[in-house]
C-alpha cells in the first residue's frame, strides 16, 4: 500500500523526461490527483423531445412515462441508470443525461463517430455513480466528477478504470486502475486521493465492501485471489488462497462474499477470506460469464452455458433452486421478495427469491444493456430504446 503522500511525492520527484516517458507507458500522472475542470465543452441543458419506447409504469415521485420522452435520440448502449429526486440519470457509450419532469441536461463525454462501425474512444463511459451531490462518471481513461444538478464537470482523475464500474461506500470512492495495477480510494468530501494500493502482477477484477473492508479480487491467466484491504488505512487486511479465475465481481450476502468462476463454479468466503463452500454451476470452462446478484442470505446466478438461472444459500452453498433461462448479461435485480432476470433475446422474468416461481414475464424486443429499479418500476435500455416494466 501506498499513502497519498508517499505516492505523490515518488511520482513528483521523478525528471519531466521519466515523467512523460511514465505517461507513454500507460502509468497515471497523479501529482495533482484530482486536477479541477474550468472549461466544459459538449454540454447542453434544456427539454428534449424524442419517440422512445413507452411503458405503463409510474415511480412513486415522477412520472417515468415522462421522462423516458425526453431522452434525447438513440440510448447508443445504455451502461448506467440511477435515480435522482425528481428524475433519473443514465449514462450511454458516450454521454450522461439527466432527464427530470421540469428539466433535463446531457453532457457529451467524446465527440462521437457518425460512420459504423465506430472508433472506440477512450472515453467512452462505462458507468455511473452517484453521491454526494455529484455523478461520478468512469471511462476508459479517466474518472470525472460531475454536479449533479448542472451536468458540468467539477474534476477528473487520471486512472484506468477499463470496464469496471466504481463502487462507493460512505465518504470513499474506490476505482480499480487496470494500468497499475492498483485500487484508488478518493474521499468524495474532501476531493482528495485517500490510498493506493498496487498489486504486483494480479489485475483488480470486482470490488466490494463488507465490515470496514475492500475485498478485491485480482485475477491473472492462471487464477485469482481475493484480497481483503482496510478501507481507512489501505493496508492489506488478509487474503484468501488460490481461487479459480474470476468472471465477475464479487457480491455481499449477509456476512459472506460470493465469488463467481470462469470454471462454472461459485466460491463462498467468509469476512476473513477463508472458502467456506464451493458450488457448481456449470460443468463448462466458460460457465459464468454474467454478473451475480444477491439478497441477505442468497446470491443469485446466471451462466453463459448452461441455459439456466438459479439461486444459492450462502450459509451452506444448498442450490435453493435452478430453472432454464436463456443467456443474459446484464446483473439480475432483486426486490420486493423478487428477482428479475434479462435475456439477450430480450426476455424479462420475475421469480419468487426463496422458490424460483416464475411470477411475471416480459418482452422488451432488443438485447438489454442495462437495468435498474426506480421506484416501482424497472427501466430497461438497450442499444435502441429504454423500457418501462411495471412488476
Amino acid at each position: 500500500m501506498v499513502s497519498r503522500r508517499d505516492y505523490l511525492a515518488s511520482v513528483g520527484a521523478v525528471s519531466v523526461l521519466s515523467g512523460c516517458l511514465s505517461a507513454l507507458n500507460g502509468v497515471p500522472d497523479l501529482t495533482e490527483p484530482v486536477r479541477p475542470v474550468e472549461s466544459d465543452d459538449w454540454y447542453r441543458t434544456g427539454s428534449n423531445n424524442a419517440n422512445t419506447n413507452r411503458g405503463s409504469g409510474r415511480s412513486q415521485t415522477f412520472d417515468l412515462n415522462e421522462i423516458v420522452t425526453q431522452f434525447d435520440g438513440n440510448p447508443h448502449d445504455v451502461t448506467g441508470i440511477v435515480e435522482k429526486s425528481e428524475g433519473i440519470y443514465i449514462s450511454t457509450s458516450s454521454s450522461v443525461h439527466a432527464l427530470s419532469e421540469n428539466t433535463s441536461w446531457t453532457r457529451k463525454m467524446f465527440e462521437e463517430e457518425t460512420s459504423w462501425p465506430r472508433e472506440i474512444s477512450g472515453e467512452n463511459t462505462t458507468g455511473l455513480v452517484t453521491g454526494n451531490d455529484s455523478l461520478y462518471v468512469p471511462t476508459l481513461e479517466r474518472l470525472y466528477n460531475l454536479d449533479a444538478e448542472t451536468g458540468h464537470v467539477r474534476w477528473e482523475y487520471d486512472v484506468s478504470p477499463a470496464n469496471a464500474t466504481p463502487l462507493l461506500s460512505d465518504q470513499y470512492i474506490f476505482v480499480e486502475d487496470a494500468t497499475g495495477p492498483a485500487v484508488h480510494c478518493l474521499n468524495i468530501e474532501t476531493n482528495e486521493l485517500n490510498w493506493v494500493h498496487e498489486f504486483d502482477q494480479q489485475t483488480p477484477t470486482g470490488l466490494a465492501v463488507l465490515a470496514g473492508q475492500l475485498y478485491v479480487t485480482v485475477s491473472d491467466s492462471t487464477g485469482s485471489t481475493l484480497v481483503a484491504i482496510d478501507v481507512e488505512s489501505g493496508e492489506r487486511s488478509f487474503s484468501s488462497d488460490a481461487l479459480p479465475r474470476t468472471a465477475v465481481p464479487p457480491v455481499v450476502s449477509g456476512d459472506r462474499i460470493v465469488v463467481g468462476h470462469r470454471n462454472g463454479t461459485v466460491s463462498v468466503l467468509s469476512e476473513t477470506a477463508d472458502v467456506q463452500q464451493t458450488v457448481a454451476i456449470d460443468s463448462d470452462e466458460n460457465g459464468i460469464l454474467t454478473p451475480m446478484a444477491a439478497d441477505a442470505e442468497r446470491v443469485f446466478t446466471t451462466s453463459e452455458n448452461s441455459g439456466s438461472v438459479g439461486a444459492i444459500e450462502t450459509q451452506t452453498g444448498e442450490v435453493q433452486w435452478d430453472v432454464p433461462f436463456p443467456r443474459s448479461v446484464v446483473p439480475p435485480i432483486v426486490c420486493d421478495g423478487s428477482v428479475y432476470f434479462f435475456a439477450t433475446d430480450g426476455q424479462v422474468t420475475e421469480h419468487e427469491v426463496d422458490t424460483g416461481e416464475i411470477l411475471s414475464q416480459a418482452e422488451i424486443g432488443s438485447d438489454p444493456s442495462m437495468a435498474a429499479y426506480l421506484g416501482d418500476s424497472i427501466l430497461v435500455g438497450t442499444w435502441d430504446q429504454l423500457s418501462i416494466i411495471k412488476p
